[in-house]
């Protein structure tokens, strides 16, 4: 799960463009959705390429379907030498991100959260793409969606690529939830609604299995769930006010302390690995994460769970989500090699 320092670092005998990178992973991210065009892009010299550097921050579930994403790209490209560097995930990654950019000596291509985004664009510390050259290698905005397409822009550029939606979800044991009577004669989840049902269904997990109802990590992406479901918002649309709601606030933590400290029914650490582990080893009914998440458990011998969309607890369907997308840091003293290969 630590993604301290390097974890992947990969070379081959040959040099790849920033275009043909983004290209191929992002198509690999989106199952392929236009594969043959990449694949039709004409490859250079070795004389005539240049090196490309690739930063990101996955770690756990994510680090691993990266490493699968970039072998892949690696086997299917045998003429290109990728240099993956995956760096500590959060501040240090992003810290490391600015000062690389502000120095002048930023990847070639990178990761940002799309929320990210905004601030290092509005810095001047990354360049837009372009479409037209996005368009020739099959990367077009109805491949993705129009949302999220829309969020990957700062004042009609786009400056983040986006790779995947990632939202904040309910995995559950399958044999913890039917011994609970929670499964319905389909073996899926029966749906759990309202702060009474969710409770309830906790306690029956904890009753009739003696594990915990639920386990989750960071308080702060399931507070941004809940008053999200009460439409609450936390900054004014130009971002440069704070108008919390203190009511819709105050009920998002109350079922939160309630899971907790009075109904006993939800594992009280949020410490990330603590919460995989107990999931993983089967001490806990539920579990609210990220769905980056689901390759680690698929890697479980015997292990059997499923997912579903966080529960409607206020009345809405809102959940905390974002999504991690390509980047193109400025480069203060571009290679010209560099930039006809982009």
């Amino acid at each position: 799960m630590d993604c301290e320092d390097i974890l992947c670092r990969t070379s081959l005998e040959q040099r790849i463009s920033r275009r043909k990178f983004l290209c191929n992973t992002a198509l690999i991210a989106a199952g392929g959705l236009a594969a043959a065009s990449c694949a039709a892009y004409p490859t250079s010299g070795a004389t005539s390429t240049v090196p490309m550097t690739y930063w990101n921050l996955f770690g756990g579930g994510d680090g691993a379907r990266m490493i699968q994403m970039q072998n892949d790209f690696v086997r299917s490209h045998p003429n290109i030498d990728l240099k993956a560097v995956t760096l500590a995930w959060g501040e240090p990654y992003y810290t490391k991100l600015a000062m690389s950019s502000a120095g002048g000596r930023p990847p070639d291509i990178g990761i940002s959260h799309i929320t990210r985004m905004p601030a290092f664009a509005q810095l001047g510390f990354l360049e837009p793409f372009d479409l037209d050259q996005l368009a020739k290698v099959g990367i077009t905005p109805d491949k993705f969606l129009p949302e999220v397409w829309q969020r990957g822009q700062y004042k009609g550029k786009l400056y983040a690529l986006p790779l995947d939606t990632h939202p904040f979800v309910t995995y559950y044991n399958i044999d913890l939830c039917k011994k609970a009577g929670l499964l319905g004669p389909d073996g899926n989840l029966k749906p759990i609604q309202g702060t009474t049902g969710l409770i309830d269904a906790l306690k029956q997990v904890k009753q009739a299995t003696g594990n915990w109802g639920l386990t989750f990590i960071g308080a702060w992406r399931l507070f941004n769930a809940l008053y999200g479901q009460l439409d609450g918002k936390i900054l004014s649309p130009d971002a440069k006010e704070i108008v919390l709601d203190n009511s819709k606030a105050e009920q998002a933590l109350s079922i939160m302390a309630d899971l907790t400290l009075k109904s006993k029914v939800a594992f009280p650490t949020t410490d990330y690995g603590s919460t995989v582990a107990l999931f993983g080893s089967g001490k806990a009914g539920f579990y609210w994460n990220g769905e980056w998440e689901v390759t680690t458990f698929q890697a479980l011998p015997n292990f059997h769970f499923s997912m579903v969309p966080f529960p409607n607890i206020f009345g809405g369907t809102q959940t905390h989500g974002d999504s991690h997308s390509f980047i193109l840091p400025r480069q203060a003293y571009p290679d010209p090699a560099r930039r006809d290969a982009t």
